[in-house]
């Protein structure tokens, strides 16, 4: 919304460029059940990630960047 450019999925991506002000959803697709999932940047922030209710094997985060990371 904020660019006009519409959504894009990137398939296994460990690094992409957004606007800043943008938004990013992480999905993580694990092949047997956890208790809980965390993505740690490179300056050790940990971000927690939410269980899909309907897909006990799918965990997601939204993430929306303030500056360069």
């Amino acid at each position: 919304e904020y660019t006009g450019q519409s959504e894009k999925r990137l398939e296994n991506a460990f690094a992409a460029t957004i606007v800043e002000g943008s938004s990013v959803t992480i999905e993580c697709r694990v092949n047997k059940p956890l208790v809980s999932v965390v993505l740690e940047d490179a300056q050790g922030q940990v971000t927690e990630l939410s269980r899909a209710a309907d897909q006990p094997l799918l965990w997601t985060c939204r993430l929306t960047p303030a500056a360069s990371q």
